[in-house]
């Protein structure tokens, strides 16, 4: 099975109530740390930008990583709650492909700022 493919079953076995965007943007996210090539589910989303710019303290490259060291890598950026680094990739990269809940807590995450 290909990693993307992998990624999204590990995700939706998971993460069974997440929104697809999340699933999509983990399957995505690991595909690129395993690969180094993205996309491939729809995105990219502010959840998948947001894990390539948490690659910027991290001294791995993209392509470098093994499966379950990527998945736990990318979990609490594509399942966890809006951060600073979810809305700052929100301000400053072209995302789209969010779920609606993402785009609300980031609308309110941007009142707070």
């Amino acid at each position: 099975m290909e990693i993307l493919e992998k990624a999204l079953a590990w995700a939706k076995e998971r993460h069974p109530d997440a929104p697809v965007q999340h699933q999509c943007a983990f399957a995505n996210s690991v595909q690129y740390l395993c690969t180094g090539w993205s996309g491939g589910y729809g995105g990219p989303s502010v959840r998948e930008h947001a894990c390539s710019h948490a690659l910027a303290g991290n001294s791995s490259m993209p392509g470098d990583w093994k499966f379950e060291v990527a998945c736990k890598f990318v979990e609490p950026i594509c399942f966890g709650l809006i951060a600073r680094l979810h809305f700052d990739c929100w301000r400053s990269e072209n995302c789209f492909d969010d779920a609606p809940e993402d785009l609300l807590a980031l609308q309110n995450f941007r009142q707070r700022a």
